[in-house]
């Protein structure tokens, strides 16, 4: 049966259906796609569309799928397996063809020309305007006189230079700058900065602030809604704990080892590109997973999930960043006899392993950030843990809020482990922090931090320039 639209779902229908193209910026869980494919009804009711293309996370296309089943009785078609299957797909009759962003690549010669309506869900993922699918999407599409629409809850993750390709996307003329770069030059203040590679100075421009923002809000108003799941749904409140453990011996010294090397590596390159110290850095949180112990029972994050499930009869969801450590989850649950619904990478069955989680029939289930906090429904669990954690808000937010969305009744409680005076420390006090950056960028269009600093810091009483990645707010 079809779903009526809630209040704040029909100022987004009547919002989209003023303008040819838009952006829906609604946080994660006010259903943002019930109203897009309401849009696709009154317009081809009009006879103004007949095809929608929707281009969304790989995670997030069987949601499309089931919101189309209750929403509607279009038809639709997901683009998927070989190049040949996916042209076959593409040539039968539908009103909705679903396919993930890198699935655009094996369709880069593909005739898109019944296609009158495109629907880019969780734009963020074109913020890249040097990435492939970026510019393949952008080609395609951007000078299109079609219907087109931007969906995401977390539209800036990095800065607002994301956004010109996003509103590129939707019509070039709205920003009117002949190129990336020069939206960068009216934006963003840069500066000279420095790589050393083996011995010789690279210079590059580093973006260490942003100006003209009101301009740029002013620029976006017109083509774009805002919702706040608090202003449009009574949900529970989210509740937050920190539980601090001290690292015992063994992986003490794994870590003390390690972050040795790190003080070495740091302290022989004077500048740092950001993305080459969050590898190295990512090694200490590789690390406090535990799974270079010999003994399980020397990692304690594992210990105080046991507890958690042994204590708990609800469903609980584990979320984890490595392989590793997500098998290690499975394989120490599963011997105690619980029953694990998994998301991660190469899991194929995704939406059965999601059933059976929120069925009831599995307690527990396990996911990879990145690949599982996209676009999915887990409100059968009340209980979030955190055995590792994302340098990327909007990892974070979205993972949160697979839980916490329509269909929870219950507060959510989501729990942190954190090893005493470790990275994971600086990792919880980087996601606060860009999180009020986000907002503030998100809300009002005005500003964020700058991702890499140059900063001072006497080491054996030498003064030395250091790149210093503002995601941990001090030197590692």
């Amino acid at each position: 049966m079809k779903r009526p639209a809630m209040a704040h779902q029909l100022r987004m229908i009547n919002f989209g259906l003023a303008r040819k193209t838009f952006a829906f910026y609604c946080e994660m869980g006010t259903g943002k796609s019930q109203p897009i494919i309401n849009i696709f009804t009154a317009l081809k009711f009009e006879k103004k569309v007949s095809h929608c293309l929707i281009i969304c996370p790989k995670s997030v296309v069987d949601s499309w799928v089931n919101e189309i089943k209750i929403n509607s009785g279009h038809s639709y078609e997901i683009l998927t397996g070989t190049k040949k299957k996916r042209l076959a797909a593409l040539d039968r009759l539908a009103d909705f063809y679903i396919i993930n962003y890198e699935g655009m690549l094996v369709m880069a010669d593909a005739s898109w020309d019944k296609i009158d309506m495109v629907v880019l869900d969780e734009s963020q993922k074109i913020n890249n305007h040097a990435a492939k699918r970026t510019k393949l999407i952008l080609k395609l599409f951007a000078r299109r006189n079609c219907y087109k629409a931007l969906l995401s809850g977390t539209p800036i993750d990095k800065n607002p230079l994301g956004l010109y390709t996003q509103f590129y996307f939707l019509n070039p003329d709205i920003f009117n700058q002949g190129s990336f770069y020069a939206f960068r030059n009216t934006y963003a203040i840069m500066e000279n900065q420095y790589l050393n590679r083996g011995g010789r100075l690279i210079e590059f421009k580093q973006i260490i602030g942003f100006k003209n923002l009101d301009n740029l809000k002013e620029k976006i108003k017109p083509w774009a809604i805002q919702l706040k799941k608090a202003e449009c749904l009574d949900l529970p409140e989210k509740i937050y704990e920190t539980k601090t453990l001290e690292m015992p011996e063994e992986l003490k010294k794994q870590y003390q080892a390690m972050k040795e090397e790190l003080v070495v590596w740091f302290s022989e390159n004077e500048y740092i590109a950001a993305a080459n110290a969050l590898v190295k850095i990512g090694k200490l949180r590789q690390i406090l997973s535990g799974v270079f112990l010999e003994k399980k029972t020397d990692n304690l994050k594992l210990k105080e999930i046991i507890d958690i499930v042994d204590n708990t009869v609800e469903s609980i969801i584990i979320w984890a960043y490595y392989i590793d450590s997500i098998k290690l989850l499975q394989t120490t649950l599963e011997e105690r006899g619980e029953k694990c619904s998994m998301l991660y990478g190469a899991i194929k069955d995704r939406a059965e392993q999601i059933e059976l989680f929120q069925s009831g029939k599995n307690k527990i289930f396990i996911g990879q950030i990145e690949t599982g906090g996209l676009g999915i429904t887990l409100t059968k669990a009340s209980q979030v843990i955190y055995f590792e954690n994302t340098f990327r808000l909007e990892d974070r937010l979205q993972s949160e809020d697979r839980a916490h969305r329509k269909g929870q009744i219950n507060k959510v409680l989501y729990t942190d482990f954190v090893y005493k005076n470790t990275i994971d420390e600086h990792i919880i006090r980087a996601i606060r922090d860009k999180q009020e950056i986000a907002d503030q960028v998100i809300d009002c269009f005005t500003g964020t931090r700058v991702n890499i600093e140059k900063k001072k810091e006497k080491r054996n009483g030498k003064q030395e320039k250091i790149c210093q990645c503002s995601a941990y707010g001090q030197a590692v």
